[in-house]
């Protein structure tokens, strides 16, 4: 991954999970596809519920998609990365000499990211 010439952009856990949904917005969600979701995160709010008490859950691959698709809803810093002797993802600022330059998700604007995330859904239905 870090030997390829793409634009890399990583998407960490910790602010992966800070996109959480739940019933209310799950039914904001038109058409087949918004029906589709639902009937499909039904599991998902019950693991929730059973293992950490929430009525929601993390939806990290709207989030890493938002990256790319809605790159103003989202904050990113730059860096440089590394792989460290213990295969762990290493990373340093920007200005470091070693490393793959890439950027890191830092923050998002929820409510703009999940606003475009339902109106391309609706536009679909």
């Amino acid at each position: 991954m870090l030997a390829s010439d793409l634009r890399l952009t990583l998407v960490p856990l910790d602010v992966a999970r800070r996109l959480q949904v739940g019933s209310a917005e799950l039914a904001e969600l038109a058409g087949p596809v918004g029906a589709h979701l639902r009937a499909g995160s039904g599991r998902w709010l019950r693991r929730a519920r059973w293992l950490h008490g929430r009525a929601s859950f993390p939806l990290f691959d709207l989030l890493a998609a938002a990256a790319v698709l809605d790159p103003d809803a989202v904050e990113r810093v730059p860096v440089r990365a590394r792989v460290h002797g213990n295969l762990w993802l290493e990373l340093a600022p920007r200005d470091d000499r070693g490393g793959r330059a890439m950027e890191v998700v830092r923050a998002f604007d929820r409510a703009l990211l999940w606003r475009r995330f339902v109106e391309r859904l609706a536009a679909l239905a």
